[in-house]
């Protein structure tokens, strides 16, 4: 079985590529907390 999609790898270049950082978050039995956070000009 092949998986399509966007691991963390993928979705942090994605970040960069827009001068953005990735933040990702898990804690057991809390879920897990994704941040995209992107400076103004």
């Amino acid at each position: 079985m092949q998986l399509k999609g966007f691991g963390i790898l993928e979705k942090k270049k994605r970040a960069e590529h827009i001068r953005a950082y990735l933040t990702i978050q898990s804690l057991p039995g809390k879920g897990i907390q994704v941040m995209v956070s992107v400076e103004r000009s």
